[in-house]
């Protein structure tokens, strides 16, 4: 059982995360959860329900006002959240709000994927933090019995979701953005663009902090806490990637590797069936990466095959930084090559990974804080 334990322990180590990566990783996480918020519901059913919606009727928020509300309030716990403060209560409120609009967009019969990612890492967390605190390892509890602190700390997160919203609907934000399209090109000034908002997110989420910590003397998360909450989202991710591959050796009866040069075609047939349904000439033409896949079947091959064996290994990098670094670099250069080829975006995954395998926050640390070593690397 010992060598078993010390295998795990080398295997999985545990990372020193310090308070200022810790900040950057829950403002930027903040950040991205605030970024790819919609804006609006219009569904108004929900014929096919999934998850809560079995139990819920969630059509309520494609009331405009109901829905305003709920943005509101979701931006005012992510900005909890990106304090620190009682963790243990704000992160599963924010998986909870998370969760629910992508729950009634994935009740009409045509479910989409893309942001169970950020909705895993969040329930990563959430399960983290309140078994820790559960253990009687965290003070979040002693929070809580600071009911003065934690409703300063509320109404400061309030006033930062209320400052960034009106950022969003500002004239300068939208004149600077298309200054910046205009000098840069739409992707990156797009890029530019959501990069100053996550600049604005980062201030705001420090100023949060600052004031809950310092004036009120609530502490901090202290560092076994702070190294769950990254290797909880990256067990996640690099779980729900390694679920993907199931998925396809199963559908595929193992026959998937052999047969991935078919992906292309499968992609072409896709296309072509959204453009007869409803003439979008936005699907009239097949991207030039997937004809030239389909005419090179060996390439496809390695192509597909390659991504496959990236995303089974991406688990054994947790807790690993070099590893997880090197292996969120190849990952987002894979996503990158899959828009590129075929039209297909995968930017909340990329984001994820961006956050906690690339490890920007860790990199970020390093510049801002002096007591920060590249050892930690």
């Amino acid at each position: 059982m010992k060598y078993l334990r010390l295998a795990w322990e080398h295997l999985f180590p545990i990372p020193n995360v310090g308070q200022t990566e810790a900040f950057l990783a829950r403002a930027l996480l903040t950040g991205a959860i605030i970024h790819f918020l919609p804006s609006g519901m219009d569904q108004i059913t929900q014929p096919v329900p999934v998850g809560l919606a079995h139990w819920f009727d969630l059509t309520w928020m494609s009331n405009a006002q109901s829905f305003a509300v709920f943005r509101f309030v979701s931006f005012t716990v992510a900005f909890w959240f990106a304090s620190g403060v009682a963790l243990p209560v704000s992160l599963p409120i924010l998986t909870l709000l998370h969760v629910l609009p992508y729950t009634l967009y994935n009740s009409q019969g045509h479910p989409h994927h893309g942001y169970q990612i950020m909705s895993l890492s969040l329930l990563g967390m959430s399960v983290a933090t309140i078994t820790m605190a559960v253990r009687g390892r965290t003070k979040a509890m002693d929070t809580l019995r600071k009911p003065l602190h934690l409703l300063l700390t509320l109404a400061g997160a309030a006033a930062a979701a209320w400052i960034f919203r009106e950022w969003l609907n500002c004239v300068p934000r939208a004149q600077v953005g298309q200054a910046v399209n205009g000098m840069a090109g739409a992707y990156f000034g797009s890029f530019l663009h959501t990069t100053v908002d996550l600049i604005v997110v980062v201030a705001l989420g420090f100023v949060v902090q600052q004031v809950s910590t310092r004036r009120n003397g609530i502490a901090l998360p202290y560092s076994e806490l702070n190294a769950w909450l990254l290797i909880a989202p990256q067990f996640m991710i690099g779980g729900a990637y390694l679920i993907s591959v199931c998925s396809k050796m199963i559908r595929s009866k193992g026959e998937w590797l052999i047969n991935s040069h078919y992906v292309a075609l499968d992609f072409v047939k896709t296309l072509r069936q959204s453009y007869y349904s409803d003439l979008d000439p936005a699907f009239a033409h097949e991207p030039a990466g997937v004809v030239w896949l389909m005419n090179h079947p060996n390439m496809a091959r390695l192509f597909f095959d390659g991504g496959v064996m990236l995303e089974t290994a991406l688990v054994l990098a947790v807790g690993t930084r070099r590893l997880a670094l090197i292996f969120g670099i190849c990952t987002i250069v894979m996503h990158q090559s899959i828009e590129a080829l075929m039209t297909l975006t995968f930017y909340t995954h990329e984001m994820m990974v961006l956050i906690y395998f690339v490890n920007l926050p860790v990199l970020l640390a390093c510049l801002l804080d002096r007591k920060a070593r590249l050892g930690r690397l």
